[in-house]
């Protein structure tokens, strides 16, 4: 491989890690749960949703419970993440940025970003388990009223 072709790939790969880095910082959220820009996390955006509910007691307890469980759950993998992209960074301000460490901790954020993903489809999944078919359905039209915002989100 070309010196020149070996550069172009290095300098693709950092660009991707860059990307890859913002992507992660504009994704995590604050210790409270609350988005960028002060907007609703999904966690708080669910929550708000369940509220417009008519839930009984029990069923209103258990959803708070994994609600609650999940919520502590991702301030943990926020913190982790935010770690993780802190050390990114550092690999990559490194006078000369070791490619194999800089990919290496891109692939660890990438992990936890896709962990943090999971963790939330399955609180959404255990919630929705505790719903009556009627109620997923009014759960389903309260989130697509106000829809997230990007590419690949509902409503789009």
């Amino acid at each position: 491989m070309s010196s020149s072709r070996r550069s172009r790939m290095s300098a693709l790969a950092v660009a991707c890690v860059l990307g890859l880095g913002l992507a992660a910082t504009s994704s995590a959220r604050d210790a409270d749960g609350e988005g960028c820009h002060g907007k609703a996390s999904r966690g708080q955006r669910l929550a708000r949703a369940l509220e417009r509910l008519e839930l009984d007691a029990e069923t209103r307890s258990a959803v708070d419970e994994i609600l609650d469980g999940n919520r502590d759950s991702q301030r943990a993998r926020r913190r982790e993440m935010h770690q993780a992209h802190r050390e990114l960074r550092a690999r990559l301000d490194a006078e000369t940025p070791d490619e194999a460490a800089v990919l290496a901790q891109a692939e660890l954020l990438g992990g936890l970003e896709t962990e943090a993903r999971k963790e939330r489809l399955a609180a959404r999944l255990q919630v929705q388990a505790l719903l009556t078919p009627e109620q997923r359905a009014e759960l389903r039209d309260v989130l697509d009223e106000h829809p997230g915002h990007g590419p690949g989100r509902r409503g789009r």
